[in-house]
């Protein structure tokens, strides 16, 4: 039987289910509190796994707390850039749509083909 957790993250609550079973898995356990609000994802997740006694071999983290959206950059900003340098430009860009300092975030990129 799998045992697995799933952590929920919100702005104002933190929660752990713990589920047992294959293809149709069951709640056997779970844990409720408040958030706290300054925390980071990683801290929360984190304190929401110690929301119960042992820990299980998988755990989904979902969450509110990431912002997740498109970001438009001219060619001439990206030629030639890749890696970290691709991301922070991405992240600098992101900041005033995702409200997210750059320096305090953790950017992924995709490219996307061009609109038709």
């Amino acid at each position: 039987m799998s045992k697995r957790s799933i952590l929920l993250i919100t702005e104002t609550t933190l929660a752990r289910f713990d589920l047992s079973g294959g293809a149709a898995p069951t709640v056997t356990d779970s844990w409720v509190r408040p958030s706290f609000a300054s925390q980071s994802v990683g801290t929360l997740a984190d304190a929401a796994l110690r929301l119960g006694k042992s820990r299980k071999r998988q755990v989904y983290v979902l969450t509110t707390r990431c912002w997740t959206g498109s970001v438009s950059i001219g060619p001439d900003l990206v030629t030639g850039m890749s890696g970290d340098g691709l991301n922070q430009t991405i992240a600098l860009e992101a900041e005033t749509y995702s409200g997210i300092s750059a320096f305090e975030s953790a950017a992924s990129s995709l490219m996307l083909p061009p609109d038709s």
